[in-house]
């Protein structure tokens, strides 16, 4: 085991640790990790630790002590594979139109909350993915992020940022903020929103107060957003391109993916992967984590693939969910 060292030490010089802090080693810095968390596959600095249970208290974290049992870290850019695909109904009884499943979000305790832009709900699903609680958006819900451990924040078709408190099976408005735009596409990181009208992208905190503009473009072609797990980049999928934007609003890069027709929701998992919808392609694509190619095209048409426009990575039982237009059902692709 590697002695401990300043931190100027650490993120300066060559010194190789025999288990080095996963979340610094992406940044470029060098730290010893003292945690391993079973369910991202990842090792983690006193630091890092902290920032990954503001959003995963529910996940298993092994010490020193136990460091026998650490798990081997999944490599950068592993390529998942489809080992099962189930479809569950969600649609609500009383509901006339067929679903459409714009938005998807598991809290850190394993409830899923999903939108249903169609019939204005948000629902509440078990673990064995049932309904078991809904609410009713009065303005068209769209995309959703998780904000807290039992709160989330929707995006709408209308001007305002809905947010939503989870307890006791039940789902309650806790508030709204009104926007000067429209507001379809919500991520969070670290107390911040990042939301997306279509055209432009913004950073938000967390009471509604405008931060920056980060990302304008020509026409209506965002059609997906998401937050890296640092919170240092956007993923954006637009028109048949995957963008890597920084908070500044820089270009990192505008890849071009073949049979990534129509664009759709996007993904980033905790451990950095990333997963895209072809909405019109009806594919669902991993790409690496840089989005200069396709790592995999992990569900099509003959797994029930039909018009996909949000995706969500649930690490803890290591599934993509998958949500689309005009259909109740709620795709879930368990990966390995």
């Amino acid at each position: 085991m590697a002695t401990k060292l300043s931190d100027s030490v650490l993120n300066s010089g060559d010194f190789e640790y025999d288990f080095p802090c996963t979340e610094c080693q992406e940044r470029a810095l060098n730290s010893e990790a003292i945690y391993y968390c079973e369910n991202c596959t990842r090792q983690f600095c006193g630091l890092c630790i902290k920032k990954h249970d503001q959003f995963y208290r529910g996940h298993q974290i092994l010490g020193l002590k136990k460091r026998d049992a650490w798990g081997k870290v999944m490599a950068t850019d592993k390529q998942y594979s489809l080992v099962e695909n189930k479809h569950f109904k969600v649609k609500l009884k009383h509901d006339k139109n067929s679903c459409s499943i714009s938005g998807i979000t598991v809290l850190p305790g394993g409830e899923i909350v999903i939108a249903d832009s169609k019939n204005r709900n948000l629902m509440l699903l078990s673990a064995s993915y049932t309904v078991v609680g809904h609410a009713r958006v009065p303005v068209g819900p769209w995309e959703i992020c998780a904000v807290s451990d039992k709160q989330v924040a929707v995006g709408t078709v209308g001007w305002d940022i809905q947010f939503f408190h989870v307890q006791n099976k039940q789902l309650k408005m806790d508030r709204k903020i009104q926007m000067e735009h429209k507001c379809y596409y919500v991520s969070y990181s670290e107390g911040h929103l990042y939301v997306s009208s279509g055209l432009t992208v913004y950073q938000y905190t967390l009471a509604g107060q405008r931060v920056r503009e980060i990302y304008k473009t020509d026409g209506w072609t965002v059609w997906g957003l998401d937050v890296s797990p640092d919170g240092d980049r956007l993923y954006l999928n637009e028109n048949n391109k995957v963008m890597v934007v920084d908070i500044q609003g820089q270009v990192l890069l505008a890849e071009f993916i073949h049979d990534l027709e129509g664009p759709g929701g996007v993904c980033v998992s905790p451990s950095g992967d990333v997963f895209v919808c072809g909405y019109r392609s009806n594919t669902i694509l991993q790409v690496d984590g840089e989005c200069k190619r396709k790592l995999a095209t992990l569900a099509t048409e003959k797994h029930g693939v039909c018009s996909p426009q949000s995706v969500y990575f649930d690490s803890r039982t290591s599934s993509l969910l998958v949500g689309q237009h005009d259909t109740d059902d709620l795709l879930v692709f368990k990966l390995k």
